[in-house]
């Protein structure tokens, strides 16, 4: 289940800060780090502790603030929960003020940033929220010939020819594929030193 995965660590909780982020990362039940950081730390951040989730408040300010961020959570080379904590059910959202009544016992009126932050983390580690998925995972193909054509001799041209051919024939046939079973994707045509093109298809999965 994800509360057993979250539940230990490591989870980042977010909140806005002004133009930065507050932020807090929750390890084995116990605030590990927290700060002020601009926009375009967050994700050197991310890649230091490898979170099993970002906890956030509310995904419409994030995004607001720094939309380039979602996409480039997207790239990470490993898998991160974005988990709004306030959606507490998919059609209920409550306040961070009313959910750390419930669970905490604590009555607050407004929580300040920094607060916000670790009550984030440390309820999304209860299993309190919702995942919220703005990215999807991409699959990348590459095309490309195996072996260099660099040597000379009259076949040279003819050989590169074939190569050109096939990969193209290639692409094609995967294009084909992608489009019968619905599936977006984009394609990438970069010229290799020795003449021979690489395909790149980018499969949103």
């Amino acid at each position: 289940m994800l509360i057993e995965e979250l539940s230990s660590g490591p989870i980042i909780g977010i909140d806005i800060n002004g133009r930065r982020f507050s932020y807090a990362i929750l390890s084995n039940g116990e605030i590990i780090e927290k700060g002020v950081i601009d926009p375009q730390d967050l994700i050197k951040i991310v890649k230091k502790v490898r979170p099993k989730a970002i906890a956030i408040d509310n995904i419409g300010e994030l995004m607001e603030l720094s939309p380039s961020i979602i996409k480039r959570l997207g790239r990470l080379p490993f898998n991160v929960y974005l988990i709004q904590v306030t959606k507490v059910r998919p059609d209920t959202d409550e306040t961070m003020e009313l959910l750390v009544n419930k669970y905490f016992g604590l009555s607050v009126a407004k929580l300040d940033p920094d607060s916000t932050a670790e009550y984030l983390a440390r309820l999304c580690a209860m299993g309190v929220g919702s995942i919220v998925k703005v990215y999807e995972p991409e699959t990348k193909i590459i095309i490309k010939a195996a072996i260099s054509t660099t040597p000379g001799g009259m076949s040279r041209n003819r050989f590169e020819r074939n190569i050109a051919h096939r990969i193209k024939y290639l692409a094609k046939e995967i294009k084909e594929k992608l489009e019968s079973n619905g599936l977006d994707y984009d394609i990438f045509i970069t010229p290799e030193s020795e003449g021979v093109e690489v395909r790149g298809i980018h499969r949103i999965c």
